[in-house]
């Protein structure tokens, strides 16, 4: 299904059912605003023809589901976990990527999880859920003027991240605790 926002797009266009069983949308056009509330079941989003200022998505990205987003400038807020082997693309040059909530006990926030990829370009991003898991794997590209916030990194998971140029200031980085068997670190070290 592609779905074309249009010329004349609403402010805010709500994606008007979650996405789940294999389910395959392509958005195109520019809105300012994109809501999203879960992608499920190998479901997929392709939102990286549609240029958006602010992306949401409130639930999970789970079972091998599929997004990807492009905002450059704009923001991207994830709420749910992204697991499960699911893939996760933003490209946000200039922009804002956090991953909402934390991992709490009982509670998993915006985890990233058993298997999941995430790849992010933007200026800044913080993760304040827990990257854990065997295969997860997130790799960030941080954009001028650049700030990276890591919760924790567990399990087997590696967090890489690199700035997209030289000759610029170098990034703001903090992690909280990093697991044993777990890696953070910067590209090509």
């Amino acid at each position: 299904t592609t779905i074309d926002v249009g010329q004349h797009p609403p402010d805010v266009y709500t994606l008007p059912f979650p996405l789940k069983s294999g389910q395959h949308v392509v958005l195109r056009g520019k809105v300012k605003a994109l809501r999203v509330s879960a992608l499920d079941a190998g479901a997929i989003l392709d939102a990286s023809q549609l240029e958006v200022g602010s992306f949401t998505i409130s639930g999970k990205i789970d079972a091998g589901s599929t997004l990807k987003v492009n905002a450059p400038g704009g923001t991207v807020h994830i709420g749910g976990k992204v697991d499960a082997g699911s893939r996760v693309e933003v490209h946000a040059p200039g922009g804002e990527v956090k991953f909402l909530f934390a991992t709490t006990g009982a509670k998993e926030g915006s985890k990233i999880d058993n298997g999941a990829r995430v790849s992010i370009t933007a200026r800044t991003v913080e993760f304040k859920g827990d990257i854990g898991g065997t295969g997860t794997k997130v790799s960030v590209v941080l954009t001028r003027n650049a700030w990276l916030k890591v919760a924790s990194v567990s399990g087997k998971a590696t967090v890489e991240y690199q700035s997209q140029a030289g000759g610029w200031s170098p990034p703001d980085v903090a992690v909280g605790p990093v697991g044993p068997d777990a890696t953070f670190r910067k590209a090509g070290e």
